[in-house]
């Protein structure tokens, strides 16, 4: 297995939720199923995917499916590598519906990449543009094809919950917060 990249994209001085479910994917293929990633903390540094839980400190993800438990465990090594990275030019190929949102493959973009610029996307178009930071995801399934997120509810303090859909079923959410 290549050595993981980790980078800060575009102008961010931290390590994007996106950058370690692509990791993390890599290592639960193929097709997981009952997915459930959470992003606990930000980090500028570099990562250890491990099997075991760790301790909370150094917790700042976490990745189950129906057969494989993940943690992204930071590590005391800087990240200092950036690549380019327009997520404006990624949501140019979604399409804003009131409530809802649908996207799909973009070529060159991973799925994580996708959903989560898609729910930004529609956050700032309900809610005005703030800082959003993504949470966690929970799905039955990655898709393949096309989808769509609609805006489910506001949570309270700052959290927003959205349902994605797979060829009109619903198959998870996408949870986000609100950087203050």
């Amino acid at each position: 297995m290549n050595k993981p990249r980790f980078v800060f994209k575009a102008t961010r001085d931290y390590l994007h939720s996106t950058t370690l479910f692509d990791m993390i994917l890599e290592q639960a293929e193929p097709a997981p199923e009952r997915i459930d990633f959470r992003f606990a903390r930000r980090t500028d540094r570099v990562c250890r995917i491990v099997a075991e839980p760790p301790s909370q400190d150094k917790l700042v993800a976490s990745y189950a499916d129906s057969t494989h438990k993940f943690y992204a465990v930071e590590t005391p090594e800087p990240i200092t590598e950036r690549v380019p990275y327009d997520e404006d030019a990624l949501a140019v190929h979604f399409r804003l519906d009131g409530r809802a949102i649908q996207a799909g493959p973009v070529p060159g973009y991973s799925f994580i990449e996708c959903v989560v610029a898609a729910y930004k996307r529609l956050l700032i178009s309900l809610h005005g543009k703030h800082r959003f930071a993504f949470v966690r995801l929970s799905l039955a399934h990655v898709p393949q094809g096309p989808f769509t997120i609609v805006f489910a509810r506001e949570l309270g303090g700052g959290f927003y919950q959205g349902t994605i859909s797979d060829g009109g079923t619903e198959i998870g959410s996408i949870f986000f917060g609100k950087w203050q």
